[in-house]
């Protein structure tokens, strides 16, 4: 199992706004039931910080990849700043 910490900061004035980590597998294709972690942005002018941990739901992730992801669905306007993905060492469970 492995973890990632992303971080990021983000406003939305208008619009359908989020973040996505998904998991893929060593073909790079979408590793299924488990895979995906949403984060969503509220409406508004003002700077939110946001955090996600994601832990990789497979026992041996090697060869796994993560995606963060940064949407806008739909029309609108969005803002992303300070953006980081970084893959952390979990204590033992």
């Amino acid at each position: 199992m492995k973890k990632a910490d992303a971080s990021f900061k983000a406003r939305a004035p208008s619009g359908n706004a989020a973040a996505t980590v998904i998991l893929y597998d060593s073909q790079k294709r979408y590793a299924g039931f488990g895979g995906v972690r949403k984060c969503p942005v509220k409406n508004g002018n003002s700077w939110q910080s946001f955090e996600l941990d994601y832990f990789t739901p497979v026992k041996d992730a090697d060869g796994y990849y993560l995606k963060l992801q940064l949407e806008l669905n739909g029309e609108g306007e969005v803002n992303f700043d300070d953006v980081k993905l970084i893959e952390t060492v979990p204590a033992e469970l």
